[in-house]
């Protein structure tokens, strides 16, 4: 394999299904789909959509432009214009978007960010009432 790649589903209600699905087909192809459930439990889905305004405000968020005319990219796109509070319109497209980019949020964080180490006896010693 080129590329490290895994699959999230949704893993919550009874999408968690879906998960044993693509082993099932994995076990007569001989070959599996890397699927791994996300069971997070998600609260607040409009604000977790629009807290990604930001990125979007920084132009931090870069689509495929060979994909620009994709129906899936054209639906992505549709969705995150129409998103609004009580609009009814569909939002999995932002809620999956969202939810991918805390993922990479965490994973850059994590292997970028070096570990701080400070001794006891430095913590100590800027205290000021010490008793």
């Amino acid at each position: 394999l080129k590329y490290n790649i895994s699959y999230m589903i949704e893993g919550l209600f009874a999408q968690d299904e879906f998960v044993s699905d693509f082993d099932a087909v994995g076990d007569e192809r001989g070959w599996y789909v890397p699927v791994i459930s996300d069971k997070k439990n998600k609260s607040g889905k409009f604000d977790r959509i629009e807290s990604m305004a930001g990125h979007f405000e920084r132009k931090a968020v870069y689509f495929n432009s060979q994909l620009k005319e994709h129906p899936d990219t054209q639906e992505l796109i549709y969705q995150l214009l129409a998103f609004q509070k009580g609009s009814g319109a569909h939002d999995d497209a932002p809620d999956a978007l969202q939810s991918a980019i805390t993922k990479l949020n965490v994973a850059a964080a994590t292997n970028t960010i070096p570990p701080r180490m400070t001794s006891r006896s430095e913590i100590i010693s800027k205290q000021k009432n010490r008793f």
